[in-house]
């Protein structure tokens, strides 16, 4: 975890807003891109949402909650820092009753599936913003002419026009999912957490009469930092929680895999190769 200090007038809310978190892929088999180890992938666009069986959950940012939370379970993990995520599944290789026949359920679009099969990450060891991808996915396959696949990177080594255009926004994206993430540790710290159930763990949401038992100086500090929307979207979100049941099937036993594993495994697998995003600038991220 990486801490950077704020200056300002932002500086006296909290210093939480300033946390940047290394997240796990919401994909097993998800990896950082290297221009030596991945010069020869080429990608396409799923035309489906098929490839999401392979996910148990969705990061989500605080601009879609509320829309996101009228159609699909939401949901704080119970980590040490709590991540807001849209919850598909409740366990890893198990389907999901919100994504059917290759169709996602409801009108929400998360935000994330926009630069599929890529997605943002912090470089383990230098903290900065990377772009990495699915490459446990069938969306990033080795190029060749005779397979429709637009090539990942250009032959000066950089992105390629397509790939570039494809991931444009991702940069501000990841620079709204840290302010997500600070919103949550603001509900943590406020003390109105709580587990989705008393049979699940993984998950925790927001106590309503905690929430509404805070005084006027307590939610105002949540509305300026945006944790109050997000409480009152997980508090909306849980309401779909219990349709996930409905996908387990009796004999199911889940597979114990932790995404945090591939976390470690990259650790050490940084190089001058990896694809660096720009963080967007102060200006940006004041703005949204």
């Amino acid at each position: 975890m990486i801490r950077r200090r704020s200056s300002g007038r932002n500086a006296r809310h909290s210093r939480i807003a300033t946390v940047v978190y290394q997240e796990p892929f919401p994909f097993e088999g998800a990896a950082l891109l290297s221009r030596k180890t991945h010069s020869k992938l080429g990608w396409s666009r799923p035309k489906t949402f098929g490839y999401l069986d392979r996910c148990t959950a969705l990061p989500f940012i605080l601009p879609e909650a509320l829309s996101a939370a009228a159609f699909l379970p939401l949901a704080l993990s119970s980590d040490a820092v709590p991540r807001p995520m849209i919850v598909l599944s409740r366990a890893s290789g198990l389907g999901s009753p919100f994504v059917q026949d290759g169709r996602l359920f409801g009108r929400h679009y998360p935000s994330i599936l926009r630069f599929y099969p890529f997605l943002p990450t912090r470089d383990l060891q230098t903290g900065k913003l990377a772009l990495a991808a699915d490459l446990g996915g069938p969306f990033l396959l080795e190029h060749a002419s005779d397979i429709a696949t637009t090539p990942v990177f250009s032959p000066d080594a950089g992105l390629g026009e397509a790939t570039t255009q494809h991931v444009a926004g991702i940069a501000e994206w990841a620079s709204q999912r840290d302010k997500a993430l600070a919103a949550a540790q603001a509900l943590k710290s406020a003390g109105i957490l709580c587990p989705v159930s008393e049979e699940c763990e993984l998950w925790q949401t927001v106590d309503p009469v905690a929430l509404h038992a805070l005084t006027a100086s307590q939610s105002g500090k949540l509305h300026v930092s945006g944790a109050l929307t997000l409480a009152h979207a997980l508090i909306t979100g849980a309401m779909h929680l219990p349709y996930l049941s409905e996908a387990i099937p009796d004999d199911f036993s889940p597979d114990g895999k932790d995404v945090m594993s591939f976390l470690t495994a990259l650790a050490g697998s940084t190089s001058d190769a990896t694809i660096y995003l720009p963080e967007p600038s102060s200006n940006d991220r004041n703005s949204t």
